[in-house]
């Protein structure tokens, strides 16, 4: 696919219509300006026919009534020109000692068949065009007259020539094309810079993600002026400060995990060579050790693949899961560690059909993490609570353990921080990312001991309905 730069893209579609509007200016002005100047010129006819029209109901002689017409016409002025018939149909007005030359040799020959045209139309009721023998065309009004008494006088035509008024609109065309034609040229001047402006920003910001995306996270300095360039260099901002952290993190991620395989590796590989050199009285101490360093071994992998599995996997299906069930289950896998400590775990009775929107292995996985972590710091007892908010659950993990110390909370949930006591520093940010896998939330507080809160959203709660049977965790069934 071929690529164009914005700035040629935008003058490719916009300079061609650019260069298109004097034309367009020209035969939009060229419509409106001919219906103007013909209804301007029939407004004209009108208005000098009602000039004289009041002169004809004053009565008099036929002399004195052309002349009071001439003064009329002569005072009106304009492209129009009065005309009055006899009742034989000939031109009395204007007489041939008023009008010289060609133009009356003009009125002569077409009189005749104006006069025609008037009384084929009944004498006109409002202005028309008409077309002479020779082609030429003129705009007309006409009117039945009556002098008093006499009948010398037909009626009365006001007429214009079409052609003055089309030479008219032609000039002023002609003006408007002109005008039009040098005005686009500040407006190309204009679009120009108006793309510069979008288009340097858009140069610079593709130079800054070059540089972020070579590993230099520095944020992009300055503002833009316009507000959406703007908000997508705060944007670029955002992700640089996400990728510092994730590069931070992936740092962390690797030197944790190089310190915490080597321990295990090195007391392997130490306590084998020893059985192999016999350094050992007896190998079942040896045996021992490379146990444990191997499950401590197999537990970290296995968290490691949990927190893949769990940020590579499509967005769960989540279905409706019995909580009483969820969490006795998971109960049941921590309890032999609990009871060999002697922590006591409290779980009082909740409705046995009380169903949340949850995936069951997230759920799982979230819960044993939580509960696992409870069991390192409890001292004597951890206390699971579950109560109804709005349309969500809320389901707590209390330890009665010295609680999260004030620095170490706001990193918590972070992967591979690892607290006062803590083991890999895995557990809680699974627990973290199984809740978000969810949709729900997950909050560290000190309440005596540590509390987690996990809210999920709830799809049945019969908290208040005593006639569903109610259960809680009984230690002694274990």
């Amino acid at each position: 696919m071929k690529h164009h730069r914005l700035f040629t893209k935008f003058f490719t579609l916009i300079f061609p219509f650019i260069l298109l509007l004097p034309f367009l200016y020209a035969v939009i002005f060229n419509f409106v300006a001919k219906e103007y100047a013909y209804k301007k010129a029939a407004k004209d006819l009108v208005a000098l026919s009602g000039s004289v029209l009041p002169l004809a109901k004053n009565g008099g002689n036929v002399r004195n009534f052309l002349y009071e017409v001439g003064k009329a016409n002569r005072k009106h002025g304009g492209n129009g020109e009065l005309l009055i018939f006899s009742a034989e149909g000939k031109l009395i007005f204007p007489r041939a000692i008023e009008q010289a030359g060609d133009g009356r040799e003009e009125l002569d020959s077409i009189s005749a068949e104006l006069y025609g045209f008037i009384l084929r139309n009944d004498f006109l009721q409002e202005p028309s065009e008409w077309k002479s023998g020779s082609g030429k065309k003129y705009l007309v009004f006409a009117k039945k007259l009556s002098l008093g008494q006499s009948a010398q006088i037909s009626c009365l035509a006001a007429i214009c020539p079409t052609e003055k008024i089309a030479v008219w609109v032609s000039e002023a065309n002609k003006i408007v094309f002109l005008v039009s034609l040098f005005l686009i040229l500040p407006l190309i001047f204009l679009l120009y810079f108006s793309s510069k402006k979008v288009t340097s920003p858009l140069n610079r910001l593709c130079v800054e993600s070059e540089r972020i995306g070579s590993g230099d996270f520095k944020e992009i300095d300055g503002e833009f002026s316009l507000l959406e360039l703007d908000e997508l260099r705060n944007s670029m901002n955002k992700m640089c400060v996400r990728l510092k952290k994730s590069e931070d993190t992936q740092k962390i991620f690797f030197q944790n995990v190089s310190h915490e395989l080597r321990t295990p590796l090195m007391s392997i590989g130490g306590y084998a060579q020893g059985i192999e050199e016999g350094l050992f009285d007896s190998d079942k101490t040896a045996a021992r050790t490379i146990i444990e360093e191997t499950s401590r071994l197999s537990a970290l992998v296995s968290d490691l693949l949990t927190i893949s599995r769990i940020e590579s996997a499509p967005v769960p299906r989540l279905t409706e899961l019995f909580l009483f069930d969820l969490i006795s289950d998971s109960i049941d896998r921590v309890f032999p560690i609990a009871q060999e400590k002697g922590i006591e775990i409290d779980f009082p009775p909740i409705p046995e059909n009380l169903s949340i929107l949850a995936d069951e292995e997230l759920f799982s996985k979230l819960m044993d993490n939580l509960l696992s972590n409870a069991v390192r710091y409890a001292k004597e007892k951890i206390k699971i609570s579950v109560e109804k908010e709005n349309d969500s659950v809320k389901i707590s993990v209390l330890d009665d353990g010295n609680g999260i110390t004030p620095a170490d909370l706001p990193h918590i949930f972070e992967r591979f921080y690892k607290g006062a006591g803590g083991k890999f520093g895995i557990g809680l940010s699974i627990a973290k990312e199984a809740t978000e896998k969810m949709g729900g939330t997950i909050l560290a507080e000190n309440a005596g001991g540590a509390r987690f809160t996990v809210a999920l959203a709830l799809l049945s709660c019969n908290f208040g309905d005593r006639n569903l049977g109610q259960k809680g965790f009984d230690r002694q069934q274990i």
